[in-house]
């Protein structure tokens, strides 16, 4: 997305463009853009280019008189106010929503009036622009009410307007017109009684608002920086946070954002990951690391802040393995996420067995008052990872509803019981195998699904992802060859699975939920699949046929049995030849 420029670096940008420009370079430009002025603006186009005329910066800023301009406000915010737009409210089939209906013609008489209030405040009118600045906003205002504004989108977006910029506009008038020892406290209770505020707002904008520099700035900064910091202990926000880190920016630079960091009793973890940012967008990689280990030293509580510094930190390390490794292990215990899990299991893979840092994980989360708690898919996975393989199959069924496995805990728990129920796990093909899609599918991350969308067969599915680490699903199928698993071992995850599977195809079938039918085929030869890899297609087969013959009147549903069958590379040879 292009940045918007502020009217002070657009007009600075454009000037240092035409002072490169020859005068016939300069001309056809000129004319170029003239070809497609709309016939209404052309007179008024021609009129800057007239010997005699008022010089071009005078005529480019409009003369507005500001009493009649407050006139037209009040006469809008009446009718608005009374209804005289609004003819009804109801559903609206091209949004797929309910929105107001009638007579949208007051945004393009907002937008024309906050225009003309932008024209008074270009003319050097402070007072009269922060006067209809206020009363436009408060206009806005009653956009909470039904029966006020129409149109199929928020007010605010209804109007041919940079609201950002006329905020920016009026804060510039709030900052000026007050009295220097007052300054701050006007300009926090204006900024933050915008309820439309930009999230675009800054101080910068601000300052670039005028060509002149906001006076007495290195003054008011001191203030401001204060004002910010009273409203983030009473209570917390972003915006704030933001708004605090900027101005400390501007009156210390990235020391003294060290310092409110450190001295901080709201939002210390943000305030650190904002020091750290910076310090990287600075270049300073050694400077990071220092900021990142101080902020793990001093942040005692885990949370999802702590964690993504400790990511950071990792990232930094990456030329000493075993301080990245510790840093991975600090960003899990922080915050549990899947993607945390299999980063750390990773690194731990370089060092030793992956399965005693499992082990000692799972003694932490059990045992450690410190621990986060730790979601359903993190804590399946890493049982999977230590080998207490009935422990998750315990935890996956236990978290179900009448016996089936429920919501992530089917992504993982499936595909792995239907692979570690193969002789050879490592043979699985990585295309054209319905088994194989399915237990990709638990790369997905924090949102693993079933993956077994008949388009995907054919791809070659990769052991690792963009960043060169070995992904979820070769993982699972590494630890699953080495676990060894017994013949017992192996027929009891194969007859697990097939329950779940026929829960699910009971739902899908049974249900009619017909957009679904190629998921329940594809599924059903999931574990067809794995009978033909151990040499076993007659209890493959049975299994197929003992299902369709519940749904005997399903026509659809078995004629996607027929083609999930066609498309398998496993049961079908010569479909990987196609």
């Amino acid at each position: 997305m292009t940045q918007q420029l502020s009217l002070q670096r657009f007009i600075e940008a454009l000037s240092d463009e035409i002072s490169q420009l020859s005068d016939e370079e300069l001309r056809r430009a000129v004319l170029g853009w003239a070809q497609h002025l709309p016939a209404a603006q052309r007179a008024t186009f021609l009129s800057h280019f007239i010997p005699g005329n008022t010089p071009i910066e005078q005529s480019l800023i409009r003369q507005i008189d500001v009493e009649s301009l407050l006139t037209s406000i009040a006469e809008l915010h009446e009718r608005l106010e009374r209804g005289d737009y609004f003819q009804g409210y109801g559903w609206d089939d091209e949004i797929y929503d309910e929105r107001s209906f009638g007579d949208d013609s007051w945004a393009d008489e907002l937008s024309e009036l906050f225009s003309d209030t932008d024209a008074v405040f270009m003319g050097g009118d402070l007072q009269g622009a922060r006067t209809a600045y206020e009363q436009l906003f408060d206009i806005l205002d009653l956009g909470d009410e039904v029966g006020v504004f129409t149109g199929a989108e928020e007010p605010v977006d209804m109007l041919d307007q940079d609201i950002s910029e006329s905020q920016a506009r009026y804060l510039r008038c709030v900052y000026e017109l007050s009295a220097q020892d007052q300054r701050a406290t006007d300009f926090v209770q204006a900024w933050f009684s915008l309820s439309e505020c930009s999230d675009q707002l800054s101080l910068r904008m601000i300052d670039e608002a005028r060509p002149e520099q906001m006076p007495d700035f290195e003054a008011f900064l001191p203030g401001w920086i204060h004002e910010l910091q009273v409203r983030l202990e009473r209570q917390f926000t972003s915006r704030g946070r933001e708004l605090l880190v900027e101005a400390t920016l501007y009156h210390g630079g990235v020391e003294a954002l060290g310092e409110l960091a450190r001295n901080a009793t709201a939002a210390q973890a943000d305030l650190y990951l904002d020091w750290l940012v910076t310090v990287l967008e600075i270049g300073d990689q050694e400077q990071g690391i220092t900021v990142a280990r101080e902020a793990l030293s001093r942040l005692s509580q885990p949370g999802t802040t702590r964690a993504r510094i400790a990511d950071e930190l990792a990232e930094l390390l990456v030329a000493t393995p075993e301080e990245a490794l510790e840093a991975r292990r600090q960003a899990f215990r922080s915050d549990p996420k899947l993607h945390r899990l299999t980063s750390l299991y990773n690194a731990e893979q370089q060092f030793a067995d992956p399965t005693l840092s499992m082990c000692r994980e799972l003694e932490f989360f059990r045992n450690s008052p410190q621990a986060p708690k730790i979601p359903l898919i993190s804590q399946l996975v890493m049982l999977l990872f230590a080998g207490e393989v009935q422990a998750a199959m315990k935890l996956g069924l236990g978290s179900s509803t009448a016996g089936t496995v429920a919501g992530q805990a089917l992504m993982v728990l499936l595909p792995y019981l239907l692979v570690s129920g193969l002789d050879k796990p490592l043979a699985l093909p990585q295309r054209g195998s319905w088994l194989a899609l399915l237990l990709s599918g638990t790369d997905g991350g924090e949102y693993v699904g079933l993956d077994l969308r008949s388009a995907d067969l054919g791809r070659q599915i990769s052991p690792s992802n963009e960043s060169g680490e070995v992904r979820l699903a070769s993982l699972l199928l590494q630890r699953i060859a080495g676990q060894n698993f017994s013949e017992t071992q192996r027929a009891q995850h194969a007859r697990t699975a097939e329950t779940q599977i026929e829960a699910v195809v009971q739902r899908i079938v049974g249900g009619q939920n017909r957009s679904s039918y190629e998921l329940a085929a594809n599924l059903i030869y999931c574990r067809a699949e794995l009978g033909y890899l151990n040499g076993q297609p007659e209890e493959a087969e049975q299994f197929v046929a003992t299902l369709a013959a519940k749904f005997p009147r399903h026509r659809a549903f078995h004629q996607e049995l027929v083609d999930s069958r066609r498309r398998s590379h496993v049961l079908n040879p010569d479909a990987a030849n196609r």
